[in-house]
């Protein structure tokens, strides 16, 4: 699966370079908007907004986004989820909460997605996961 996820990068990472390549090379690609490049917004504004937030996908979309990349996850009661990652406490607060700390895996000091039920889930708040990054929306969503 690893190797699945890692050709997939590539393959989207050659292309944006590839379309680059394009609108470098020509100074007239601009000129008919239906050849300009599509806009993919990872995880929405993730820049901004904490990764798979509602203001991330707002902002994304206001500003111009074609598409969003997300990821579906599946909670433990079935309910999917769209998050990035597989494990939780790198953009949640999950780690702040003592509730949880039983359903954390001694393997890897993380907790996953599908250990918890939608409800779990909704407590969690997100967090900009970079630290160069603006801080000031952790925990509202």
């Amino acid at each position: 699966m690893k190797w699945v996820n890692s050709v997939s990068i590539f393959a989207i990472s050659a292309l944006f370079y590839l379309e680059t390549l394009a609108v470098e090379s020509s100074a007239s690609y601009f000129k008919k908007p239906e050849e300009r490049p599509l806009l993919l917004a990872h995880q929405g504004s993730m820049g901004l907004y904490p990764g798979n937030s509602q203001p991330a996908f707002e902002d994304a979309f206001e500003s111009g986004a074609d598409f969003i990349e997300t990821d579906v996850r599946i909670s433990k009661d079935g309910h999917l989820v769209l998050f990035h990652d597989t494990t939780l406490s790198r953009q949640t607060n999950i780690a702040d909460i003592p509730e949880f700390a039983q359903k954390q895996h001694l393997l890897n000091n993380d907790w996953y997605v599908n250990d918890l039920t939608l409800a779990e889930l909704k407590t969690l708040r997100l967090r900009q996961p970079f630290s160069f990054r603006d801080q000031s929306y952790n925990d509202q969503f």
